[in-house]
């Protein structure tokens, strides 16, 4: 496993640090990292084929940085949580074949980026805490069949949203809590 949490290491560094460690897990939080740094950090990960968890919390990524991240197509889990991240970066997100656990946390992620993210198939585990999806978001999300864990806090959803999960059988953990929910809601 590899844990930056610093700044100031070069790819040079992370080069030397990947070479003598069978990698299953990177994590580099709060390391902000330039677009170039995130390449080489990439190119330097795909040849890492054990490699299935990557946690870059508050690193600043943007959708472009997002795109590149999804050329790791052996990846299973992606922690993003804090970063830069809109509905492009969740499009490129959804069209990952592989990633079972996604954490987007605290980005700017809409109704779009949850109606595209609704369509993997790979998906088991998604948390989209503090990204306005809305009533439409968690309609499309509530359509999924393989999701089985969701976690939707402060995601501004309404009474129509939550009614969308109220037939759904492969949900067996949806945290819908501090939401704009009342009682018809939950009925």
């Amino acid at each position: 496993n590899l844990l930056l949490q610093s700044k100031g290491h070069t790819s040079l560094s992370m080069q030397s640090m990947m070479a003598t460690t069978l990698c299953h897990t990177v994590s580099l939080q709060k390391s902000p990292l330039a677009f170039e740094d995130l390449s080489s950090l990439i190119n330097l990960m795909k040849g890492h084929p054990y490699l299935h968890h990557v946690d870059l919390y508050q690193v600043g990524l943007t959708d472009d940085g997002v795109k590149i991240i999804c050329e790791l197509l052996h990846l299973k889990e992606l922690f993003l949580e804090d970063n830069n991240i809109t509905d492009r970066g969740a499009s490129y997100l959804a069209k990952h074949p592989r990633i079972e656990v996604l954490r987007l946390w605290r980005n700017q992620i809409g109704p779009q980026g949850a109606i595209e993210l609704a369509k993997n198939t790979a998906l088991r585990s998604l948390g989209l805490v503090a990204n306005p999806i809305g009533d439409e978001g968690a309609i499309a999300l509530a359509k999924n069949t393989t999701l089985t864990a969701l976690d939707l806090r402060r995601t501004k959803i309404g009474d129509i949203g939550a009614q969308a999960f109220k037939d759904t059988t492969t949900l067996t953990s949806l945290i819908l809590r501090d939401n704009q929910i009342t009682d018809k809601g939950i009925e």
